[in-house]
């Protein structure tokens, strides 16, 4: 289905909200990007959201608010769900809630709050891979191959860079350490926007699960105290209370640009992080850092 189609993808969502037992009294367009369609609905007792997926690639995120539900993660409130929707809480009518906003990122006690968040997902997150080794997830790491590495060279035009030639020639030695890595439930799409903070202070979670998947805990760290500075990313750590061995965050370092490559190349798109990993790789950063690594590993 187009998504150029604006009364095609109403009438669409009209059904997914009969379907599902509702009668909408209005319903209004929000978003419309990536095959995923979001309407601002009006209930006869409440406002919600529903968040449409029209192709199967992000139809995931239903199968992980299944999971984060059974996992008793704290995320927003789910009304419904069918094959194709979800119907949420809309957290602008939300008494108790608010969406989160970049100066949350230096705020001791939402991050203290966040930090105890991730913490949960991430021994539950443990438990539940270990559980479920046959799953099929998300999960960047499967996508860090010779062939992958081989396309992302030609795509940045940077094939006689020594960063590529010492990953082929230490690829085996990364994928062994990575295997023998705890693996977890990672958010992996961390903003600032996809944050939902308490109007008490008194708690901090994260929704908008597309990505959610099957990682290392360093690189959601990482990713979830971009914006902070030091004092706040303490807050953050001491709401987490869990020491990451360095080894985690040295593999970060190098496997992430690369599956943003991976993201970047798959839209064939090439924003300005685009051209900061490029950047990096061209004077030698990445190079260095992979070497750092291989010294640790060897």
């Amino acid at each position: 289905m187009s998504t150029n189609n604006s009364e095609e993808l109403k009438n669409k969502a009209l059904k997914e909200l009969i379907g599902m037992g509702y009668i909408p009294l209005n319903i209004e367009l929000v978003r419309c990007k990536d095959e995923i369609v979001v309407y601002r609905v009006k209930l006869e007792d409440k406002f919600a959201i529903l968040k449409m997926f029209l192709t199967n690639k992000y139809i995931r995120e239903i199968e992980s608010y299944k999971i984060l539900t059974r996992l008793k993660l704290p995320t927003v409130n789910i009304f419904n769900m069918s094959k194709m929707s979800i119907l949420m809480e809309d957290i602008l009518y939300s008494k108790n809630l608010r969406l989160g906003i970049r100066e949350d990122m230096n705020n001791p006690k939402v991050m203290y709050n966040l930090g105890k968040w991730y913490k949960k997902l991430h021994l539950e997150g443990e438990k539940f891979v270990s559980n479920n080794t046959n799953i099929k997830m998300y999960s960047p790491l499967n996508y860090i191959t010779i062939e992958n590495i081989n396309k992302l060279a030609t795509w940045t035009s940077t094939e006689n860079n020594l960063f590529w030639k010492l990953f082929r020639n230490n690829f085996n030695v990364i994928q062994n350490t990575l295997n023998t890595i705890p693996k977890t439930l990672t958010y992996n799409d961390f903003y600032f926007e996809n944050l939902i903070v308490s109007k008490k202070y008194d708690s901090a979670f994260m929704f908008d699960f597309n990505f959610l998947g099957i990682g290392i805990r360093a690189t959601d760290i990482k990713n979830a105290l971009w914006f902070s500075d030091n004092e706040v990313k303490n807050e953050f750590l001491r709401g987490y209370e869990y020491i990451i061995p360095k080894i985690e965050f040295k593999i970060d370092e190098v496997i992430e640009p690369l599956d943003s490559l991976l993201v970047a190349k798959e839209k064939n798109i090439k924003p300005d992080w685009i051209i900061d990993i490029v950047t990096n790789l061209e004077n030698g950063i990445l190079a260095r850092k992979l070497l750092e690594l291989i010294k640790l590993l060897n």
